[in-house]
């Protein structure tokens, strides 16, 4: 439903309808510099975990904006970048508009095919622009999920600019150290 101007989620609690609007929203999410560490760690009761270890390169970063609209669906532009469209989407089934729809417009810097992460910047900052929109700030390991679910697999930009380890098929900090791993041969 359209009002001022604005897509509206309807929730109903304790038989009250309260309306949230979508307004434009913005999210940014910055690049890396690529894998420095990746494999398989012994994890939390010995079992196997796939991770890896990216370098964040926070000088260049990926700029979305998410304009709602009442139609379903959502229409990148450049119109290539489908990995964010599905993000889109998916963020916004995870807060409850499934039927929403919008536009984004993604600028970025970022080389694309040169390894440092631009489809995943694209994708957390989607996340981040409808989360933004709704007015909403999601967990980091809620955007993690988000981005493998619409990647098939990602890297920890979603945290910030530290490096961590990170099971970029599940979408989770491993609490396995690095340091603590067992020794290379």
């Amino acid at each position: 439903m359209l009002r001022s101007g604005h897509l509206t989620n309807s929730s109903n609690i304790n038989n009250e309808t309260i309306r949230l609007p979508l307004a434009v929203g913005v999210g940014r999410a910055h690049a890396h510099h690529g894998e420095f560490l990746q494999g398989v760690f012994e994890g939390e009761n010995g079992r196997l975990c796939r991770g890896l270890v990216t370098l964040p390169l926070t000088s260049q970063e990926s700029l979305v904006t998410f304009w709602p609209h009442e139609q379903n669906g959502i229409r990148p532009r450049p119109a290539n970048r489908t990995k964010a469209a599905r993000a889109a989407a998916l963020t916004l089934e995870h807060i409850g508009m499934a039927d929403g729809g919008g536009e984004l417009t993604i600028e970025s810097p970022i080389l694309i095919g040169h390894g440092y992460g631009s489809s995943t910047a694209d994708v957390i900052a989607a996340i981040r622009a409808v989360a933004a929109a709704a007015g909403l700030t999601l967990r980091q390991s809620t955007v993690a999920r988000l981005a493998v679910a619409a990647e098939g697999a990602s890297d920890a930009i979603a945290y910030g600019d530290q490096p961590i380890l990170f099971a970029h098929r599940e979408g989770r900090t491993s609490n396995t150290s690095v340091a603590s791993s067992r020794p290379f041969s």
